[in-house]
């Protein structure tokens, strides 16, 4: 997107300068925008795999009131949940993926890195 752009630090006098060679130009009004268009085709692209018979990741089961969804009564009626299935969360620049075992980490980093790659999002190196 961006070419030839030089990336300079100065720390008191010294000053180191370097080629920026991928990314978008830090401070630019489109870097949020074209971040959230990736972050989410990584995620849709995670959705479509996610319980395959590939990888059955699985999800958490959470019991919502509908009166109130911030306030967790016992006494709310059954009428009046709802049962969401849970397993990412996305807020600002943050996500995060549930996992219910170490076996369904390890499965699943190997998916969302390899759908992060996809997109852009990651280079990944195995040493």
């Amino acid at each position: 997107m961006y070419t030839d752009i030089i990336i300079a630090i100065s720390t008191g006098k010294d000053v180191a300068e370097f080629l920026s060679t991928s990314g978008v130009k830090q401070g630019d009004n489109l870097a949020p925008l074209l971040f959230l268009f990736v972050i989410m085709a990584a995620s849709e692209l995670i959705d479509k795999r996610w319980d395959s018979d590939e990888y059955n990741l699985g999800h958490l089961d959470l019991l919502m009131s509908t009166e109130n969804p911030c306030i967790n009564k016992r006494e709310t009626s059954r009428k009046r949940q709802l049962m969401i299935k849970f397993y990412k969360s996305f807020y600002a620049d943050d996500s995060a993926f549930i996992f219910t075992s170490f076996e369904k980490l390890v499965l699943g980093s190997e998916l969302i890195v390899e759908q992060f790659q996809r997109v852009g999002l990651c280079q990944w190196r195995e040493n």
